[in-house]
């Protein structure tokens, strides 16, 4: 009743949105950089910004 009251749906609905509310509350911190990978995957372009070849490496297609 308590839930409904808040204007929830159900006390599972309230939980969720108290999980997803502290969730984004949390500051994550940036990712590290791989400047050797993003050069490696910087020779896959022409001149043009146009990709000259696929990238082999499934890592370096992830970017």
């Amino acid at each position: 009743m308590l839930a409904r009251a808040r204007g929830f749906r159900n006390f599972q609905h309230l939980r969720a949105c108290r999980a997803a509310g502290a969730r984004l509350e949390t500051v994550a911190e940036p990712a590290m950089i791989d400047h050797a990978l993003v050069e490696r995957t910087l020779r896959q372009f022409g001149g043009a910004v146009q990709l000259a070849q696929w990238p082999s490496r499934r890592k370096a297609r992830a970017i």
